[in-house]
């Protein structure tokens, strides 16, 4: 007889879909891997189209909050306060008690045999959990990104010392993932081993990196590079180190870029919010924000060029992936490559100043062959590591060590 798929929760941030943003892509392609195995209903903090997501995944159950509460005195006074305020992520203060109960009547009346947590900010509701098994995915390592946030900017005595502050939260939290989780999932070997010694070496890391949906994101022909010269930025504009990185793009490196080559053009595309993002469309500059695509594989192709000048953040940049998937070139910082398997000058160029990414940048479009033989070397990297399916694969077989052990021979 064969045994029904087990029962998975996984708990996210925000609800993934449509997949907009890099954390909403990896749970997309994540649940639609992992519902090949188990039974997986989700919960995420906010509420999204449950119905759609079902059908483009195949999950089994989204999970609705249940009405949300005015929280007690002490939590409305801890709001107040907003220790969290100058925080790229909260962790302890901003514990939402509609969704912590929401949580507990799941576990309560569903019979799960594991939970998956997404994301540093989530691990607070592990507690509303137990006693089921939990398991962590890592997009990055908030104690690193959180460091690198303010990093060279001057801060008043009072905000170093909330920085100082909530860093040292953040670094309890992560020096205790061993003892409240069976596995953590980080995205590189490098993130892996950082936690593994904040955690003295306890508990089971393993690497499940980000991917890309290689059928959907199919190699380009040689002859695409052959039209005008373009870059491409694409990234969520209102998270911070995407907006910086982008501002640097048009103020800084564009312009050197253009001094070279007058016609070269610079396409912006992600998510905006309701901020003033007019600093970034200047088309008598050659700069146009586009805000975001429903599908970013065109922009790509018409495209010599796909620029990552982040300089803050953890993790590992889908963006990235997603360019070399199609054998775009990438010109990135040594932080925008960090984690993944790339050497610089064969899979991408690679440089930390305005002058050295312009001048990689204006070689590739000056050289179209160059372009053409990066991005085939890009494709075949990711085809060797980064796919989607081989990281659902490290997470099953898990999650199944635990909910399904075999039995010692």
């Amino acid at each position: 007889m064969t045994m029904p798929h087990p029962s998975l929760l996984v708990l996210t941030p925000a609800f993934p879909y449509p997949p907009a943003t890099g954390g909403d892509i990896r749970v997309f392609h994540l649940l639609r891997r992992l519902a090949r195995s188990f039974q997986v209903h989700l919960l995420s903090m906010y509420e999204g189209p449950a119905q759609p997501l079902i059908e483009a995944t195949g999950i089994a159950h989204v999970h609705s909050l249940d009405a949300r509460t005015r929280g007690s005195l002490a939590w409305k006074a801890r709001q107040q306060i907003n220790f969290w305020r100058y925080s790229p992520h909260g962790i302890s203060l901003d514990v939402d008690p509609s969704y912590a109960r929401t949580l507990k009547r799941i576990v309560a009346t569903v019979d799960l045999d594991a939970v998956l947590i997404e994301h540093l900010y989530m691990l607070q509701y592990a507690h509303c959990a137990r006693p089921v098994p939990i398991f962590f995915s890592a997009p990055d390592v908030e104690s690193v990104k959180f460091s690198r946030w303010y990093a060279g900017e001057p801060l008043s005595l009072k905000r170093r010392l909330l920085h100082r502050a909530q860093l040292a939260v953040i670094r309890s939290y992560e020096s205790r993932l061993a003892r409240r989780t069976c596995a953590v999932f980080a995205v590189s070997e490098i993130e892996r081993d950082l936690l593994q010694r904040m955690n003295n070496g306890r508990g089971r890391f393993v690497v499940a990196s980000n991917g890309v949906d290689l059928d959907q994101f199919e190699l380009r022909k040689p002859d695409s590079f052959n039209g005008p010269p373009r870059l491409l930025f694409m990234g969520t504009m209102f998270y911070r180190p995407n907006y910086t990185a982008a501002r640097e793009l048009v103020n800084e490196i564009f312009p050197l870029v253009r001094k070279e080559i007058p016609e070269a053009e610079c396409h912006l595309i992600g998510k905006t919010d309701s901020g003033d993002y007019s600093a970034l469309h200047a088309p008598n500059r050659g700069v146009h924000m586009h805000g975001f695509v429903d599908d970013i594989r065109p922009w790509l192709l018409e495209s010599q060029v796909s620029v990552v000048p982040v300089r803050v953040g953890s993790g590992t940049r889908i963006k990235i992936l997603e360019a070399m998937a199609t054998g775009t070139p990438v010109v990135s910082t040594t932080l925008g490559a960090e984690g993944l398997s790339c050497v610089d000058g064969e899979h991408v160029s690679i440089a930390d100043t305005a002058a050295g990414m312009a001048n990689a940048i204006v070689h590739l479009l000056r050289d179209r062959g160059a372009c053409v033989r990066m991005g085939a070397a890009g494709r075949r990297l990711v085809e060797e590591r980064y796919s989607w399916d081989a990281s659902a694969d490290v997470i099953q077989q898990e999650i199944m060590r635990v909910v399904r052990p075999q039995p010692t021979p």
